[in-house]
């Protein structure tokens, strides 16, 4: 089951097993006698150690039933109450568009009224509409845009999660949906870069009232300031390797991701791996050792691994623990540390790994396995440069 090049054989596996069980081997290392021998250990705590709190969850499914509500997602929405309301009867799917409206008798034409190709449903009016799908091209990088691979409600629900895209993710549907009411009732037709325009000044507002909401309910207002956090390069001499996980819920779909620079910024190099089925915590870990190989396979020897995952950094740190369902992997990378060569393993903000996001959360579109991607990728491009310009994070 296993390739000459010591990968797993997915065509063959799958020739044999269930499409669900191929995307669960597809995240688990290869065996190795290198690694020792196998140990029995209970997969739902990170520990490797079983505790009552996990079993009952697992029985009485707590975990799956939170996961499957939507709603938390909303209320937790840092934007506007009005914003938030309407994404909440967006869920509800109890705004009246054309389709809904032709389906209560009354009104008699269903379709879109801007484009009049399809029916009007939430569905086109957010991110099938041509007119939409402009102002999505002006507002996310394609990485973060709406998929159209799932239905309305779950790709609504996942992207409100997303922290580098929520806010302005919610601002779009909304002012989407304003777009349509102006057109439709008082003959307003504005261009998609203008609304765009208007979207992206209502997130810089949403962002100075929350920061003044927090100073005030500390009492500590004008002690907080916010800094500009952006992706920074290692020290001449060295190269960086950002890498980073992604999960995809309720599918469970994970991916990992990371790109390899210089000291002056130059893209080395870049890859995403869709791991099929397993936790998050595994997949960051798979993106930071398979970024680390590939520095080593191409001759580089000072290294700056940069991470926004501090449980990974832990793990990768212990070199006593093994009896945690991922010694397999962290025994790997202890291993790959222990060649003649200098690795610096160092923490930064999630706002300083956008291209490692974004790179992660390209593999759950492709094919199960690893990918190299080309420097030259106008989405690699433009998710470099928002690496640069980065968030602002209050400190």
């Amino acid at each position: 089951m296993v390739s000459s090049e010591g990968e797993w054989d997915l065509d063959r596996i799958a020739y044999y097993l269930p499409r669900d069980f191929v995307l669960q081997v597809a995240g688990t290392p290869v065996p190795k006698e290198s690694l020792g021998e196998d140990e029995l250990v209970w997969g739902l705590e990170p520990e490797g150690q079983f505790s009552l709190k996990s079993a009952y969850n697992l029985v009485a499914e707590i975990n799956k039933s939170e996961e499957a509500s939507p709603w938390k997602t909303i209320w937790r929405w840092p934007g506007r109450s009005r914003v938030r309301h309407f994404l909440w009867l967006a869920l509800h799917d109890r705004l009246l568009t054309n389709a809904e409206r032709a389906r209560r008798h009354i009104a008699d034409n269903p379709f879109c009224q801007r484009c009049r190709g399809d029916p009007e449903t939430l569905d086109h009016v957010l991110r099938q509409c041509p007119f939409a799908k402009e102002v999505w091209a002006e507002v996310l990088p394609a990485a973060l845009r709406p998929d159209d691979s799932r239905d309305i409600k779950t790709g609504l629900t996942e992207s409100l999660k997303c922290p580098l895209s929520q806010v302005r993710f919610g601002f779009t549907c909304w002012f989407l949906w304003r777009a349509r009411n102006g057109f439709i009732f008082s003959d307003i037709v504005e261009a998609p870069n203008k609304l765009s325009q208007r979207i992206l000044a209502w997130e810089v507002v949403a962002q100075q009232s929350k920061q003044a909401d927090q100073n005030l309910s500390l009492g500590r207002s004008g002690s907080r300031r916010d800094v500009a956090v952006g992706w920074r390069p290692a020290p001449t001499g060295l190269i960086t390797v950002n890498s980073d996980g992604s999960l995809l819920r309720p599918s469970g779909s994970t991916a990992a991701g990371g790109a390899l620079r210089d000291w002056q910024g130059r893209l080395l190099g870049a890859y995403t791996m869709n791991l099929g089925k397993c936790t998050i915590t595994r997949a960051e870990i798979w993106g930071a050792l398979k970024g680390l190989e590939l520095a080593w396979e191409a001759g580089h020897r000072q290294v700056e691994l940069q991470l926004d995952s501090r449980t990974e950094m832990s793990l990768f740190q212990d070199s006593g623990q093994h009896n945690h369902q991922h010694a397999n992997l962290t025994l790997s990378f202890q291993a790959l540390l222990r060649r003649d060569w200098d690795v610096r393993i160092t923490h930064i903000y999630r706002e300083a790994n956008f291209l490692a996001d974004c790179l992660a959360h390209k593999g759950h579109s492709l094919t199960p396995g690893f990918h190299f991607v080309p420097v030259s990728d106008p989405d690699v491009c433009h998710w470099t440069l928002f690496d640069y310009v980065g968030d602002s994070i209050d400190l």
